[in-house]
């Protein structure tokens, strides 16, 4: 497949045969590339990611007019050229290069850098404007930005920004809150000490299941998917009225880094490679297994699926090419 035609739009035969999946040994050393495709809903991955260094720790995807931002936990934003055959460093003028938060809306790029706050472009990274005023706690954990609505998650709470009175005001206290979104005027925050829920633009919250604290929480297909720390996989289709507990196996040892959904099959990944469910979650099959790195983002486009990568053991330390 033409890298080209993950930013073009190429469709994606049904009686295409994917290619020889490009597993590595378990226990063979190799270079890891920050950047992945596939073409097959995830059972064969080809690197890629020119012009991004491969000690780059991949946090964030997502596309601004056509191109590919990647945001990383260690080099900043890097920009791909249109056709997905490298990638350039935007926001050099940027205080830091720890992205903990991305989000792109209405053209504008927005940022949350961990220990310096909001930024936004209009102009594809040339130039940034700080929009973090007085918000009282700078260490940005996640962000979301819909219509006339600016939150910002950070280690002790969320905020939302007053646009008449240019300030942040706080919505959800004593709280890290780990993730962040916005559906069919739901707000759903996943925290330290579980998943909140508010239905009146955040004014009053609750709790959505049980305090523990969660790794992410995630929107996938309209379901609500909490991830917590210690691996267990929730899934609520009624607006987290109720909640079904979700197996998956190995998992030993390991949290859920991210979950999407890709043309009616939902991706995991985990310490142990990427897992694929049919059944909107009730049923998982591990279909990359990998204990080299870690698949942290994934960005359906154009019908494929490019996923952003991190060192294997940056967070478990376990010695590698474990074997079960």
């Amino acid at each position: 497949w033409p890298v080209c035609c993950l930013i073009m739009g190429c469709q994606v035969s049904p009686t295409t045969e994917p290619g020889p999946a490009r597993a590595l040994p378990m226990a063979e050393v190799f270079e890891r590339s920050p950047l992945y495709y596939s073409v097959d809903q995830g059972q064969s991955w080809t690197p890629m990611g020119q012009g991004i260094p491969g000690e780059a720790q991949v946090s964030f995807l997502d596309t601004l007019e056509g191109e590919v931002v990647v945001a990383t936990e260690n080099m900043g934003l890097f920009l791909s050229d249109g056709h997905m055959t490298h990638w350039a460093p935007i926001g050099e003028s940027l205080p830091g290069t720890k992205i903990n938060a991305l989000q792109v809306t209405q053209g504008e790029l927005w940022v949350g850098i961990y220990q310096h706050g909001v930024f936004v472009s209009e102009d594809q990274g040339e130039t940034w404007t700080d929009r973090t005023a007085d918000l009282p706690d700078r260490r940005i954990q996640s962000f979301w930005k819909e219509g006339e609505w600016t939150l910002a998650g950070t280690d002790s709470g969320l905020f939302q920004y007053d646009t008449d009175e240019h300030s942040w005001v706080s919505l959800l206290p004593d709280r890290q809150i780990v993730s962040l979104f916005i559906q069919d005027g739901q707000w759903v925050a996943g925290t330290n000490r579980g998943t909140y829920l508010s239905a009146d633009a955040g004014r009053t919250w609750a709790l959505a299941h049980d305090s523990r604290a969660v790794h992410g929480t995630r929107r996938v297909d309209g379901n609500i998917a909490q991830c917590y720390i210690n691996g267990d996989l929730y899934v609520s289709d009624d607006r987290g009225k109720s909640w079904r507990e979700e197996n998956y196996f190995p998992r030993e040892g390991s949290y859920i880094y991210n979950i999407v959904s890709l043309g009616g099959q939902w991706l995991m990944s985990n310490n142990y490679g990427i897992h694929r469910s049919s059944d909107r979650g009730r049923s998982w099959q591990l279909i990359w297994p990998s204990e080299q790195m870690v698949f942290f983002e994934f960005l359906p486009l154009n019908g494929m699926v490019l996923c952003g990568t991190r060192d294997w053991n940056e967070y478990r330390g376990r010695t590698w090419g474990r074997q079960y």
